[in-house]
């Protein structure tokens, strides 16, 4: 008996290796993609990380900015505070009402004069020239006084007396100091060295300043007598002077531990 024989395909596994290869490759191909994405996802979210920190510190470093700023006025409010208490509310109300009755007198001299300020400039030129001599005329004034207050303090700490006379020069006094054993005499309101009577004797202390009045102010003239406590014997001698009977006499008493006429400035405290 003969055997058929059979045409059939015979079972392969070909196909199926196909599939199972492609598959593995796009697993491969998946993994490798999962990889790159694990990979490259860190390194970006640094990034960004790295972005949103320099912003932040962009930010700290504003608001240091600021609270430096606030600090700064601060302490400018603080200084005015300061300044406001220093003067006192009486003190800065005259020097508001002074200022205000400055720039009143101002505006009536621009009134009165029709000074237009943006289109004339000589016109401001001499008003801002006015102002300064002002400025230099009370800057004077001010040194004046302080001068006065430093010469009044001169001769509250020396305990010295300055007498002061007013009108004519020709008709000063000439101040004429009376001590036990010796006088001086000097020119009120002038420097200038005393003249020293010494002289032993009260008769011959009188011939010499008899002398001296004849040569230095002939016939007449003014005289303040500032007699110390031990100088009443010599005041009795000077006024029983024939020679300085028109002489017009002043009187006054001085301590004996005060100075009038100094030796080397006369009757004036430089």
């Amino acid at each position: 008996m003969s055997r058929r024989h059979r045409n059939d395909n015979p079972f392969t596994l070909f196909a199926f290796q196909d599939i199972i290869t492609s598959v593995t490759g796009i697993l491969i191909l998946i993994t490798l993609i999962l990889a790159l994405s694990l990979v490259l996802e860190p390194a970006a979210q640094v990034s960004q990380v790295q972005q949103d920190g320099k912003a932040l510190q962009a930010e700290l470093d504003q608001l240091e900015s600021d609270i430096q700023a606030l600090e700064a006025q601060t302490q400018i409010d603080a200084e005015v505070l300061d300044l406001l208490v220093s003067f006192g509310a009486e003190s800065l109300s005259d020097l508001i009402a002074e200022l205000d009755s400055s720039i009143e007198k101002t505006r009536s001299m621009l009134r009165d004069a029709n000074i237009e300020v943006l289109g004339n400039k000589n016109t401001v030129a001499e008003s801002n020239q006015k102002l300064n001599e002002k400025q230099q005329s009370l800057d004077d004034i001010t040194d004046k006084i302080k001068q006065q207050e430093a010469l009044l303090k001169e001769i509250n700490e020396s305990n010295r007396v300055v007498y002061q006379f007013s009108g004519n020069p020709d008709q000063i006094p000439w101040l004429i100091e009376l001590g036990a054993t010796q006088w001086l005499a000097a020119p009120a309101n002038q420097k200038a060295k005393a003249t020293v009577f010494s002289e032993p004797s009260l008769s011959k202390r009188l011939r010499a300043i008899e002398d001296w009045y004849k040569n230095t102010l002939g016939s007449e003239g003014y005289l303040v007598l500032l007699i110390r406590p031990d100088g009443v014997q010599s005041y009795n001698t000077l006024r029983s002077s024939k020679t300085m009977a028109n002489a017009q006499f002043g009187v006054d008493l001085i301590a004996s531990d005060v100075t009038v006429i100094d030796l080397e400035s006369g009757a004036v405290i430089e």
